[in-house]
Order: C-alpha cells, then structure tokens, then sequence
C-alpha cells in the first residue's frame, strides 16, 4: 500500500500510476506493458478480459479490499482498476520532414498539462519538452486530462528552457513565442516549417531573458474586454492553426 501511494504521489519518478478501465486500457492499447494491475472484487473477471484482449494474460493481478483502494486512489470515487507501468526512457526518432513541437515551460497545473497533451495528439505534434517546474505529465490529474495521450507522445524532460531551446534549434526549428503581446497575430505565422511552440507558465509568462531565445512571437487577438486565452486555449488555437496550415499545403 506504501509503496502504490508512493508511486501515485510521485514520490518513484520511474513508474506511473494509471487509474480507471478507460486509461488501463489506453496504456495497454498504447503498447506500454504494466507491471502489475490492482482491481477491487467486482472489477477482478473485467480486468481478467481486458488483459487477454490486449494480449498480456501474465500480468500479475492483485484483488484489494473497496477500504484499501480508496486508502490508494487518487480520486474521491475509486473506478476500481490501477495499472503500475514503469516510465519509458525519452527517445526521439523523427521522421516528419518539418516536426511540430511543443514546448511547455513552467506550466503548474496538471490539468493544464493533461489538456494540452491530448490537443497536442489531436493536432499532429511530434514531441513535447518539459521544463523543471512543469507539473508530471504522469500525474495522475494530467494523466487524467490527457484520456491517454501522454502514453502516445514523445516526452522530453528539460532543465531550463535555455536548453532546451539549445537543442530544438539545433535541429533547424523556429522558435515561437505565444504571448499575450506578440509581434505577429497566430494566422501569420508559417506553421507549415519545421516549429516548436513554446507556452509559458499560466501566471507568468516570459522572462527577458526567454523572450531572447525566439524567433517569433504569436499573439491571439481578442475581442471585447477579454485579455487572454487560459494556457490550454491558447495551445489549441495555435496547435489547430498549425494542423490547418500543414493539411492545406499537403493538398
């Protein structure tokens, strides 16, 4: 029991606390091989077929008492299923000519994160950098958020975003800011080359010092008094503007 409400609190970086049948069943559909799954009594015959469907019949299968899941779950009703799977090791094999990127730096709520991964899936991105201070993408709220797509993009964990900036640019990628005050409104932008799209943390933005390191900066304009898309809207506007600018040059 100690050791699933390490692994759910984040306290073991190296495993992922997966909960609920729909997001079992996405980590196994997403080729991610579970260590061992825990399931309450009425979910033991379900959990029993989804294993077999998904051809991994010997995966160890633990019944635990309802007192105990709630003890372990990370949410206020427990769905009854948990898989513990260990973590992938980052690795990038690119094979789009012009790759999509997000980069997220900063963002705190894991809501947020979750969301924009699964637009992110949605919208045809080839890889997503973390910064330190970003919330796991394999929290169980993100996880949650995302309905799996953190299971199906590749995720690169990054110290600052100097770094990771260092080495997206390396790889001949343009560098754009979204920013409440950009230089060029989000439909201008040439999203049809090789670009990564960097979104800064919910409250604060970009420091001077992160501003320098792009190439362009995006801005969504507004209507009425409004002054600003949350993180997660301002990741779709730009994500879906991108997706419609490669579709229509693939015509």
């Amino acid at each position: 029991v100690r050791f699933l409400r390490r692994v759910r609190d984040g306290e073991d970086p190296g495993r992922v606390f997966c909960e609920g049948q729909r997001l079992v069943e996405e980590l196994l559909k997403s080729g991610w091989p579970p260590q061992e799954l825990y399931c309450a009594a009425d979910q033991l015959d379900r959990v029993k077929e989804m294993l077999d469907r998904f051809s991994k019949p010997g995966v160890p299968v633990r019944v635990m008492t309802d007192p105990v899941m709630s003890f372990v779950s990370s949410v206020d009703t427990p769905p009854g299923v948990i898989a513990i799977a260990k973590k992938r090791p980052s690795s990038l094999v690119r094979t789009a000519a012009a790759p999509l990127i997000l980069v997220l730096n900063g963002l705190q709520l894991p809501q947020n994160v979750g969301a924009i991964f699964r637009t992110a899936e949605a919208a045809g991105v080839s890889e997503i950098w973390t910064t330190r201070g970003t919330a796991d993408p394999f929290g169980p709220r993100a996880l949650r958020g995302s309905s799996g797509s953190v299971f199906r993009i590749p995720v690169c964990p990054a110290g600052t975003l100097k770094e990771a900036a260092g080495v997206i640019a390396s790889s001949g990628a343009a560098l754009v800011g979204a920013t409440q005050n950009g230089r060029v409104d989000y439909d201008r932008i040439d999203w049809t080359r090789p670009t990564a799209l960097v979104l800064g943390s919910e409250g604060g933005g970009f420091s001077d010092e992160d501003a320098a390191l792009f190439s362009e900066t995006a801005k969504i304009p507004m209507a009425g008094s409004v002054e600003s898309l949350n993180v997660a809207g301002a990741a779709a506007v730009c994500l879906f503007e991108a997706a419609r600018q490669r579709r229509a040059a693939a015509r």
